[in-house]
């Protein structure tokens, strides 16, 4: 018994290699030419390998996510009126 699982322990893990081979493929395939159309295929290879841009500084996010305070048209104190009761 322990001879023939030798022999067959080849054949199952070829057997599994290539259904997984052939599952990723397809799945592979279904993104590439499936139902949703995906008009940059360079961007989703890449995202799929986990390629992407470096993220941004600390500086930068600070930089541009900063409001400034009140815009000198007045409309600060709009919103202040509208907060206050009465």
């Amino acid at each position: 018994m322990a001879h023939d699982m030798k022999h067959r322990l080849p054949r199952i893990l070829a057997a599994v290699a290539l259904a997984a081979l052939l599952l990723v493929g397809a799945l592979a395939a279904l993104v590439w030419w499936g139902p949703v159309p995906i008009s940059d295929k360079r961007m989703l290879l890449d995202f799929m390998l986990g390629r992407g841009i470096e993220p941004p500084s600390e500086e930068t996010v600070v930089r541009r996510l900063a409001v400034p305070h009140g815009d000198g048209a007045g409309h600060d104190e709009f919103a202040r009126s509208r907060l206050q009761p009465g």
